[in-house]
């Protein structure tokens, strides 16, 4: 490791003075939240920056790193967010604004591939729309921290396919392994998609580079994604992971969290499906995944945004 070289104390005083002149320079601020960030942001920084001793070679490094980042970056591809996953940024945000409360399903990241405009299906339909990969059935049901059924609830489901890709990252522009439903009466949902698997995040750009500088894998843990949303109901956005899936531990964007594994039971080619579906030659599997989502007043933090491909 190298030694931070010895500062003077005169050389102190000059960094000291300019962090305040900065911070002045944010004093008349009319919004008094957006004073707050700008003012920590300032000190955060300079710190680092003072910390490690950052040369001017590495800041214009620094910089080209997210030039290099807004070029890659279109409708269908966001970078920032991919570094902002790869750094536990998003997910460290998600922690913040969704505090654990009561027995409410846990929260974790949008991730880079939600997309606004998902076809919607009925109970037990088929959100795969022909993308490949092995038939999974999906159900359960959606209550309040007391106990209530949601009706009504809206479901986002989204997941890669068993090539590891989202509809988005084909050229064709179909739509495909995604889809929104909601839940009946009694707050039951159910639908079939595709059992999950691993799969790398967007690696062949700045964020890709940098991971493979400090040896760290691009690697997601096999994951379905969730966007539950009801009226008076805190707007969720989670996932569900394979239990005994060997990266849960490693997962490129730290997004899991021990109560959203669950157990995937494969299905024998030939067994009954419970919605009648004929997979004579084919295995298929099925979880139950039951959401409860906390009242409006239950938690802080504002409703997530809406992160497009």
């Amino acid at each position: 490791m190298a030694t931070t070289p010895a500062v003077s104390s005169r050389q102190r005083q000059v960094e000291e003075d300019l962090v305040r002149i900065v911070l002045a320079s944010f004093d008349d601020t009319p919004d008094p939240r957006l004073k707050e960030l700008m003012q920590a942001l300032v000190r955060y920084l300079h710190d680092f920056i003072r910390e490690v001793r950052l040369t001017e070679a590495e800041w214009q490094h620094t910089i080209d790193f997210l030039t290099a980042a807004g070029h890659i970056t279109t409708d269908h591809r966001q970078e920032f967010v991919l570094l902002s996953d790869a750094l536990g940024a998003s997910m460290q945000t998600m922690n913040v604004n969704h505090e654990a409360t009561a027995c409410a399903t846990e929260a974790t990241v949008v991730g880079p591939f939600f997309v606004e405009g998902s076809p919607e299906i009925p109970t037990g339909g088929d959100m795969a729309a022909g993308a490949p990969g092995e038939p999974w059935w999906v159900e359960g049901t959606v209550t309040d921290t007391d106990g209530n059924p949601v009706a009504g609830a809206r479901l986002e489901v989204w997941e890669a396919d068993e090539k590891g890709l989202y509809d988005v990252q084909y050229a064709d522009g179909h739509l495909a392994g995604r889809a929104h439903l909601y839940t009946d009466s009694t707050g039951r949902y159910a639908f079939w998609g595709l059992t999950p698997t691993p799969y790398p995040i967007p690696h062949d750009g700045p964020v890709g580079r940098l991971l493979d500088k400090t040896a760290r894998s691009p690697l997601r843990a096999s994951h379905l994604h969730f966007m539950a949303t009801a009226p008076g109901l805190r707007t969720l956005v989670t996932h569900i992971f394979v239990e005994g899936d060997h990266l849960l531990g490693a997962d490129a964007v730290f997004g899991v969290k021990d109560s959203l594994v669950k157990r995937f039971e494969r299905q024998p080619a030939g067994t009954p499906t419970p919605e009648g579906r004929y997979l004579a030659d084919q295995t298929w599997t099925r979880v139950r995944f039951d959401i409860v989502l906390a009242k409006a007043s239950q938690a802080g933090g504002g409703e997530p945004r809406a992160i497009h491909a």
